[in-house]
């Protein structure tokens, strides 16, 4: 048989996408060198790949509670100084709400609860991307209609974008 990362690679280049492909391409051609039962015969391998990613994500979680303290902190000093532009939070958060603010503004509150409940409650991200549209749609959603906010840096980037886009009352 071959090795799990082996198998893996070789079930990847086939294409398959679920189980019961697997078992049918299986059951057609019968290989040496790959299990009938895949997750049966490789569970050690997929126990120990599934620690690594919840490993990965407890890792990332740190680094992102890490990341909102250092923002905590720049909101403290700030808080006392006009708000910095130019800094590349501003800039970059600046761009998230140039590219979903229609939506946002088309947005229902079931839609946004959603949106809400997976940043908020789950907090375990495993595409960027889909966690900074999400912190961008929940901030500017707050902002625009007038709910409780949390007083990070990045509300307070958000405001000031919004206050420039004259998006708010």
């Amino acid at each position: 048989m071959l090795n799990y990362n082996e198998a893996k690679k070789v079930v990847r280049e086939l294409n398959l996408k679920t189980k019961e492909e697997y078992e049918k391409w299986w059951d057609d051609n019968k290989p040496a060198n790959l299990p009938r039962d895949p997750d049966v015969y490789y569970r050690k391998d997929l126990d120990a790949e599934y620690q690594n990613e919840i490993n990965q994500a407890n890792e990332d979680q740190k680094r992102r509670e890490a990341e909102m303290e250092e923002e905590w902190e720049e909101l403290n000093r700030l808080s006392s100084e006009p708000f910095d532009k130019t800094k590349n939070c501003y800039v970059y958060r600046k761009k998230l709400v140039d590219k979903h603010l229609d939506e946002i503004k088309k947005m229902s509150k079931s839609e946004y609860e959603m949106v809400e409940e997976r940043l908020v409650n789950n907090g375990i991200y495993y595409d960027r991307e889909l966690m900074e549209k999400d912190a961008c749609i929940y901030n500017v959603y707050r902002l625009i209609n007038e709910l409780p906010l949390d007083g990070t840096y990045a509300t307070l980037a958000y405001y000031e974008i919004l206050k420039d886009r004259e998006e708010l009352k």
